[in-house]
């Protein structure tokens, strides 16, 4: 069964380290068999404030088990994530498929 990896994120620092993280992030996540169902800001709040000044990430796994081995692996705990410190705050679940 399919899973989601859901980020929601509070961006402050758009630095070149960043910019790094996230297209290290998108080449880890292609090699792995993913892709991005959503990454961006939303086009329209239609409730609430969770959404103020976040940036919604959703990524399409093949399986749960594919999206733990990428947020456990030494590639993205070691080299990749230490890209974003500083730069925001960052909620991170994995979600399986209904």
């Amino acid at each position: 069964m399919a899973a989601y990896v859901v980020s929601i994120a509070r961006v402050d620092d758009w630095s070149e380290s960043f910019q790094k993280y996230a297209d290290l992030a998108a080449d880890l996540t292609a090699k792995l068999g993913a892709e991005y169902v959503i990454r961006g800001e939303p086009i329209t709040n239609c409730e609430g404030k969770i959404f103020d000044d976040r940036v919604l990430v959703i990524s399409k796994w093949p399986s749960v088990d594919v999206a733990q081995s990428y947020w456990n692996s030494s590639e993205y705990q070691e080299k990749i994530k230490p890209l974003r410190d500083d730069t925001g705050i960052y909620d991170v679940a994995i979600f399986e498929e209904a």
